[in-house]
């Protein structure tokens, strides 16, 4: 008698798979998501050339994708480093999702294991911060000066105040913007005349 073992062989097809992302945690509404990532093929022949797509909150198909990169070929664990970016204008404030899809278009290259191609990261888009104008919160009584008298006049504490809550700087200038003549000054950080 003669008796035969049999081993199964590796898989000698090649298994695409997004090795890493590198992407920032937060990003400013409105402001581009720039990242980077790893293809690998993790597989035991090469892979031709192929797409890899890119989505927000969903995985990439051929039918949903708002980005893509073209892969060159892989040998047999191979890598490739790809970079992209994509506009948060349309996104929400809030927690979001990245997600790379490796051949993503219809399959173009047959896998050992199609299962793995996806891989995903959170990042946070945060509200874009506006810088209000100041505002009169409590206005000014008239002034009425007698000429050539000597006056003094601080400008309330108060009288203005920021919305953002930044500190404010204060300057004086005629109101068609020229400067102060010269008889008549301000202190800038007592704000007195």
């Amino acid at each position: 008698d003669v008796n035969f073992n049999t081993v199964a062989g590796a898989s000698t097809a090649p298994d695409l798979a997004v090795n890493s992302i590198n992407a920032p945690a937060s990003v400013v509404q409105g402001s581009n998501l720039v990242f980077t990532y790893v293809a690998k093929n993790q597989g035991n022949s090469a892979a031709g050339t192929h797409y890899a797509g890119i989505t927000i909150d969903q995985q990439p198909s051929e039918s949903n994708y708002i980005a893509y990169n073209d892969i060159g070929a892989l040998n047999a664990a191979g890598t490739q480093t790809l970079s992209n970016s994509i506009s948060t204008t349309g996104l929400s404030v809030g927690t979001h999702t990245l997600y790379i899809k490796e051949d993503f278009w219809y399959n173009y290259v047959a896998e050992s294991d199609e299962s793995n191609n996806v891989r995903s990261v959170t990042f946070n888009v945060t509200s874009a911060a506006t810088n209000h104008a100041p505002v009169v919160a409590a206005g000014m009584a008239d002034q009425n000066w007698t000429e050539g008298a000597s006056l003094t006049y601080t400008v309330p504490a108060g009288t203005f105040t920021d919305p953002d809550n930044n500190n404010l700087t204060y300057t004086a200038k005629l109101s068609s913007g020229a400067a102060l003549p010269s008889w008549l000054n301000f202190n800038t950080s007592t704000r007195v005349f």
